[in-house]
């Protein structure tokens, strides 16, 4: 079976697992009941638990990924911060498939460089002020 993330709806932290069947019977509302099996050593998972679910359909390697949390929209482009040296830089991107954590970079970044990958939007408007100093 695929892999499966799942999360309570009521909270707590997330399980993996593995799909173990699917109930291929068709729903008016289209829902489909799977079932996954997880370790439930410790009973966080009583039986009828509302859940949600990320399951893996397909993985495919990349080259080169960086973090979701990094990208920051800068001005018609998609970015990312790049350091270099004790600055950092605008890196426009041309970005390929996407997960939930990760995003493909098709161009504009090399592996291995250094880029911000939490909390870009400090440098964003670090930059955005000092573009607006300069207008004055």
């Amino acid at each position: 079976g695929q892999p499966v993330t799942l999360a309570a709806a009521s909270g707590g932290p997330a399980a993996t697992g593995r799909i173990a069947r699917v109930n291929v019977l068709a729903h008016s509302n289209q829902a489909v009941t799977a079932r996954a099996v997880l370790d439930n050593s410790g009973g966080q998972w009583p039986p009828g638990t509302y859940v949600t679910a990320q399951v893996t359909v397909a993985t495919h390697q990349v080259p080169l990924a960086v973090q979701r949390s990094g990208l920051q929209a800068f001005r018609d482009f998609t970015v990312v911060y790049a350091q270099i040296g004790d600055e950092y830089e605008v890196r426009m991107l041309e970005i390929g498939r996407q997960d939930g954590d990760r995003v493909e970079v098709l161009g504009g970044l090399e592996p291995g460089t250094r880029y911000v990958s939490n909390n870009s939007y400090v440098i964003k408007a670090d930059i955005e002020k000092a573009g607006a100093a300069h207008d004055h």
